[in-house]
């Protein structure tokens, strides 16, 4: 029989290596060390540095030469505004609708044909034709009891008479009321939907024409009599208000079309 060798496992000791507090110079590092680029380098370093005895809040960073300041464009008052507004139209609609601040008149015109639009998605156009329509109701059936009235002056009071005349009394001021609301909603409507720049002509128009004597219509005439709030009425300040906005642009075209001439 053949008897197998065992083998011997031989270690060997390492001996103990300390820790290195700095790392070993590198190929780079010696090359610079103790030579001429090396000393211009420290001194480099050392006059960048800050002098014994100064603190580093105390010292002015960057030389002489300020950073210069930062360009910050002009911003549009309007801009940082909210632009559009968000209107009810009922429980389940709503409407949001441009505010208009400046434009040219082309714009102005397309806004205007918005405003219209809001109006009519509103309702406000039809509740304004039904208010007047109740109106007139009421004022035929005033008339007929203040006649009813009339005719039983002089004879024993009659109750059930002046009892319908004091109802129709009451309900000519009730729908007189309600058209006054709706029309007053119709010229709201229209100011609302203006910046608080564009909206002075706006206002000077409807206080030089409604509920003022003598006022003057579209056309110059002179009018005596006092213009109500109303549909028309409201149509014509929008007319006036497009004119004023337009005329510029029509006088620049005469004068151009004058001096060409």
């Amino acid at each position: 029989m053949v008897k197998k060798k065992k083998s011997k496992i031989i270690s060997k000791k390492i001996p103990f290596q300390p820790t290195l507090r700095s790392l070993p110079k590198t190929f780079f590092k010696a090359l610079f060390t103790n030579t001429t680029l090396g000393a211009t380098l420290i001194k480099m370093s050392t006059t960048k540095s800050i002098p014994e005895g100064l603190k580093p809040q105390e010292c002015e960073r960057g030389g002489h030469i300020k950073p210069p300041i930062a360009y910050i464009p002009e911003k549009d008052i309007a801009e940082g505004q909210d632009r559009t507004m968000k209107i009810k139209v009922s429980d389940d609609m709503h409407l949001t609708v441009t505010v208009f601040y400046q434009g040219t008149p082309e714009q102005f015109l397309s806004h205007v044909q918005m405003v219209l639009e809001t109006i009519h998605q509103r309702k406000l156009d039809k509740a304004y034709q039904d208010a007047c329509k109740e109106d007139i109701e009421a004022e035929k059936m005033l008339v007929k009891a203040t006649e009813a009235k009339d005719s039983c002056r002089g004879t024993d009071e009659n109750p059930p008479v002046v009892k319908t005349w004091k109802k129709a009394t009451a309900a000519k001021t009730r729908t007189g009321e309600n058209v006054d609301s709706t029309i007053q909603a119709v010229f709201l409507q229209y100011s609302t939907l203006l910046s608080e720049e564009a909206s002075r002509p706006w206002a000077k128009i409807v206080e030089a024409q409604i509920d003022c004597d003598p006022f003057t219509d579209i056309y110059g005439v002179q009018h005596q009599e006092k213009h109500p709030r109303s549909w028309n009425s409201f149509m014509e300040c929008i007319q006036l208000h497009l004119q004023s906005v337009f005329r510029y642009d029509v006088a620049e075209m005469l004068s151009s079309t004058s001096a060409m001439g």
